[in-house]
């Protein structure tokens, strides 16, 4: 419950953050930094499917295990703040950056928070039905992440073609 609700709220500051920066910006600025970087991600979507994969500027780490010490209230608290933010845990598809990118175009921090806090949001549940999972199979976690790995190439294909899908849609909803 800690987990899921930092989570959120930290998806949700993060979102109202991006927008409010967005804000600031006169609406034509605001929209000629969206195309650009609404073009970034559709041309790496496309070198994704057609050419090759590319790897994206993350920070690639696993959860410290320096915050298993802070407790049964403190761990959920600060790991669900870090997992809700997105950029500062490990990001395995190109289709994240289309958040954020979301947040600062649409200049509205309600919208912004909104569309953040639900990754927060959907990112923490995702944790419980992994759990729920490797218990209906009797599975470790070990197994769990060569399963999961096994299967990121179809993951990163099926990320990459929504990418392209919704930044060409974004594209066209910007009037080019």
């Amino acid at each position: 419950m800690l987990f899921t609700l930092s989570g959120t709220i930290s998806g949700l500051l993060v979102g109202g953050a991006l927008a409010a920066l967005g804000a600031i910006l006169d609406p034509t600025t605001r929209a000629a930094i969206g195309v650009v970087l609404l073009g970034i991600l559709v041309g790496g979507a496309t070198c994704e499917l057609y050419v090759r994969s590319i790897r994206i500027p993350q920070l690639d780490r696993e959860t410290g295990q320096m915050k298993l010490n802070l407790g049964s209230v403190g761990w959920p608290i600060v790991n669900g703040l870090a997992i809700g933010a997105g950029f500062i845990s490990r990001i395995s598809f190109m289709l994240w950056y289309l958040i954020p990118v979301l947040c600062l175009v649409v200049g509205k921090v309600w919208v912004g928070a909104l569309i953040f806090g639900m990754y927060g949001f959907s990112r923490c549940v995702l944790v419980f039905a992994w759990f729920g999972y490797m218990n209906a199979c009797d599975i470790g976690q070990g197994e769990l992440h060569e399963r999961l790995f096994a299967r990121k190439p179809l993951g990163v294909r099926i990320s990459a073609t929504l990418l392209l899908g919704l930044g060409v849609a974004a594209l066209f909803s910007t009037g080019l």
